[in-house]
């Protein structure tokens, strides 16, 4: 079975501290056939003001590691916070414009004043009302977005990670809560080319309860053919985790492949190859 992971940070990131090298490290144990990095683009989150990634050093260190021994493929990717004020997305652009990624997520983190992994997110809202926010969120940056700039949707089930880390076990997107907006989300992403992510990082923190992945059965049903999936690791020992798990839910779904990136530019990896 072929291993990657298309979602991983490292101390480039205003909130990782995990060098690069250790990653790739970490990776190669696992043996992993392919790994992309794809540190913040993250632009007016309070916490991280005037702490942004710098992606030209970040790409030199990719490039250098990609010589080292029993290194995976290596690809230069970017998460990008899409959820932004409007002077900020301009800003966004220009760098997604200006540098040479192979891969780009395009994610919401900021809704208002606040975002998922904060208590006061939820403060005043069931949860349903919570996905609906942060998906309205996500789906107004997608809006905005050229097409050209990124490759897939990132985390569309956020909210869950941030009720989970609260104490909330039980936390789950179901299609239900936001129809109409996961509806449009799916049909937007798959009528520009493009696809959404299956990210892993809520996975250990569900105690032994299966993912309840029951809109992305509903992204197979308008359409959608392929995924990515990422471990959103920003510590080695998470590198990678729930990726099998995560190829069986794909394939319940109905999904057909898995996709790897080049310059921004898809291979297709059919699922029965997992």
């Amino acid at each position: 079975m072929p291993r990657i992971d298309y979602h991983v940070h490292t101390a480039f990131s205003p909130d990782c501290d995990t060098p690069m090298a250790a990653q790739v490290a970490r990776a190669a144990e696992l043996g992993l056939d392919e790994l992309c990095f794809t540190d913040h683009l993250e632009l007016g989150l309070k916490q991280w003001i005037g702490h942004e990634t710098d992606f030209e050093a970040c790409r030199r260190a990719c490039e250098e590691l990609r010589r080292s021994p029993g290194a995976p493929v290596l690809r230069f990717g970017a998460e990008a916070g899409i959820s932004c004020t409007p002077e900020e997305f301009e800003r966004l652009t220009a760098i997604l414009r200006g540098s040479r990624f192979d891969f780009v997520i395009a994610s919401a983190h900021v809704v208002g004043d606040t975002n998922p992994m904060e208590p006061d997110f939820f403060e005043g809202r069931s949860f349903p009302e919570a996905c609906r926010a942060y998906l309205a969120a996500l789906l107004e940056g997608l809006r905005k977005l050229d097409p050209a700039l990124y490759s897939c949707v990132g985390h569309v089930d956020f909210p869950v990670k941030g009720r989970l880390r609260q104490g909330e076990p039980q936390a789950a997107l179901l299609w239900e809560y936001a129809p109409d907006e996961l509806d449009e989300i799916f049909r937007l992403a798959i009528g520009e080319g493009k696809c959404v992510e299956i990210n892993t990082s809520p996975f250990p923190l569900l105690g032994g309860r299966r993912p309840e992945l029951g809109w992305l059965r509903r992204y197979a049903e308008l359409g959608g053919e392929y995924v990515t999936i990422g471990s959103d690791s920003h510590r080695t020992e998470l590198l990678s985790c729930g990726f099998e798990l995560a190829v069986e839910l794909a394939r319940e779904a109905g999904i057909r492949y898995i996709a790897v990136y080049e310059d921004m530019r898809p291979s297709m990896l059919p699922i029965e190859s997992f």
